[in-house]
């Protein structure tokens, strides 16, 4: 059974109207927390901020936990399939985010000495 766009935005509203309003202003503040992270970790990754791509690493592995338990109670190969791409996601970031780091751990000496000699007399 195929949805269109339309079809499935009634879906949401209609699902979302029956909520209780506590767990209504739960999904407003986890959706605005997601929201505020997601624009941090945007800005710092544009400013080319190694924080952000610790951020963007722990941002991304936050979900699997969740993904686990889904595939664990609920299996299909969909599910198996997809947590297979995003640990494959999460690799490579760590990968690139350690050779960065290593990266300039080895500039980071040369450039520590010349400093110290400058200031030695």
């Amino acid at each position: 059974m195929a949805f269109d766009n339309a079809e499935l935005v009634r879906i949401g509203i209609a699902y979302l109207h029956h909520l209780h309003a506590s767990e209504l202003r739960i999904a407003a503040i986890v959706a605005i927390g997601y929201g505020v992270l997601e624009l941090v970790e945007g800005t710092g990754l544009w400013l080319d901020q190694l924080w952000a791509e610790y951020l963007t690493v722990i941002a991304t592995s936050l979900l699997l936990p969740f993904e686990l338990y889904e595939l664990v109670h609920r299996p299909s190969v969909w599910k198996a399939a997809g947590i297979i791409v995003n640990l494959a996601i999460v690799g490579y970031l760590a990968y690139l985010l350690r050779r960065r780091v290593r990266r300039s751990c080895l500039h980071e000496p040369t450039a520590t000495r010349e400093r110290l000699d400058e200031l030695s007399p």
